[in-house]
């Protein structure tokens, strides 16, 4: 019962925005880490929540010319996980993509990947094994990573796979290793299938991964 009721609890200061569970600063560090000082003319925020993040993005755009599209169901009342496609239908493509909900991005892939031809993916997942384990859960996340409670390894090289469905190559480029999530950057390529690095995702994503806190 203690432990349903600190679920309960969590969930609620989710909604909220505390930076207990959202990390802002931490989300924001790493952004500005990857990328530097260039700019960008289309951003793609999907479950944008409060907005924390959107004044940051706001920093990366050329003046005059760039676009943050920012969405959330609390703000917008734009459902994130069926928006993408009417992009998708529309020929949209970004230069960012920053995917950032309460729990998995997996009914995404693979298709979030039609939306990009060259920039960066940033990935926010919940830890598996930090979650309420349910069979329901266990299936999902079999079906999308081959593991019942799919490693970091795991999910980093199911991502790469979906990218590889639609001629896209994404590979890691930061990995913050936060409380209950990880947060994950990749730079994404449109490449011909001959271009492909094909296979697990290397180790050396291991030398990128942050710890916090």
């Amino acid at each position: 019962m203690a432990e349903t009721e600190h679920r309960i609890e969590k969930r609620r200061l989710q909604k909220l925005g505390d930076e207990k569970y959202t990390h802002p600063k931490e989300k924001e560090d790493q952004i500005r880490l990857v990328l530097g000082n260039r700019r960008y003319f289309n951003i793609l925020e999907l479950f944008a929540g409060n907005g924390n993040l959107t004044k940051v993005y706001q920093d990366y755009l050329y003046k005059g010319f760039g676009k943050i599209h920012s969405y959330d169901i609390k703000t917008t009342k734009e459902d994130s996980f069926r928006l993408f496609h009417k992009f998708i239908y529309q020929e949209e493509t970004y230069d960012i993509i920053d995917i950032d909900p309460f729990g998995f991005p997996c009914r995404l892939f693979p298709d979030i990947f039609m939306l990009i031809d060259y920039g960066y993916l940033f990935l926010t997942f919940c830890k598996p094994h930090k979650i309420h384990p349910s069979s329901h859960l266990s299936l999902f996340l079999k079906c999308y990573f081959g593991e019942e409670i799919p490693r970091l390894d795991n999910i980093l090289t199911g991502v790469k796979k979906y990218s590889n469905f639609h001629w896209r190559d994404a590979n890691v480029v930061n990995v913050l290793d936060l409380p209950g999530v990880w947060r994950i950057a990749f730079s994404v390529t449109k490449v011909m299938a001959k271009e492909f690095s094909w296979g697990k995702v290397s180790n050396s994503y291991r030398n990128s991964i942050e710890q916090v806190g």
